[in-house]
């Protein structure tokens, strides 16, 4: 990982937002090529929002060289140089300025090798799933997020209509790694009656709405018992994914 050419291009990123006159902020990311594709998938605001939700759970973890980067980057922090933020933070911990740029130096190469692992692993996982029997589908859609994560419910529209009011969204430990937490709520649905004009159109939709300070992977998976239904899943930049439930009047049941 230390030679990995993107962390250190993410590192060499991290640093130099420290020069910046602002505290850490969406202007000051904007310029950070890498952190912007890497972390925010080519959203600045993205990115930025990233990057306070990691500051939130290292704050929670204590990791005290992570948090003096951010510090010296200005979050919660006077001054408009670094040399002030230092400054600052060398006389709030008693010891001199080598050493809290020392800590910041060290927080910053953690703090890249975090980003780029969470740019493949450390992300909120949605799924959603779909069992059709006959003219009714059972929907269950499930979540998942690191445990010190902010944390918003879901909002699911089924065949775009009014939001489902009674879905609960308890969250509980994830048996196989207490670090992260898990929901799911299931429920049922009847499939539209459609005819052969109207092949594109679903007969059943649901689009879940997740606004999280890192976008969520979306995956499915289906049972469907007539072979003329298929699904399509799509993701869009808005926090919403949808799986969408079509039928093939044409399509030959036997084959």
């Amino acid at each position: 990982m230390n030679d990995d050419p993107l962390r250190i291009e993410l590192l060499r990123e991290l640093r130099a937002l420290r020069r910046s006159p602002q505290p850490l902020g969406i202007d000051q990311i904007a310029g950070s090529a890498h952190l912007v594709e890497v972390v925010g998938n080519g959203s600045v605001e993205q990115a930025h929002t990233t990057l306070l939700d990691v500051f939130d759970q290292q704050r929670h973890l204590g990791d005290s060289d992570v948090l003096t980067f951010y510090a010296s980057c200005g979050l919660e922090t006077p001054g408009s140089t670094l040399n002030a933020r230092l400054a600052y933070l060398a006389a709030a911990g008693f010891v001199d300025e080598r050493t809290v740029l020392r800590h910041s130096n060290a927080g910053a190469n953690k703090l890249s090798a975090i980003l780029r692992d969470m740019s493949l692993m450390y992300r909120p996982l949605g799924r959603i799933n779909l069992v059709q029997r006959q003219d009714s589908v059972a929907c269950q859609v499930s979540i998942r997020l690191p445990g010190h994560s902010k944390y918003r419910q879901p909002d699911v529209y089924v065949n775009g209509g009014e939001k489902r009011q009674e879905l609960d969204w308890a969250l509980a430990p994830d048996p196989r790694d207490p670090a992260w937490l898990v929901a799911a709520e299931t429920f049922e649905a009847s499939l539209r009656v459609t005819t052969a004009t109207e092949r594109y159109v679903p007969i059943f939709s649901v689009a879940v709405y997740w606004l999280m300070p890192v976008w969520a992977s979306w995956a499915t998976a289906m049972e469907l018992s007539d072979s003329r239904l298929s699904t399509v899943l799509s993701v869009t930049r808005n926090y919403r994914a949808e799986v969408a439930l079509y039928f093939d009047v044409e399509r030959d049941v036997h084959k």
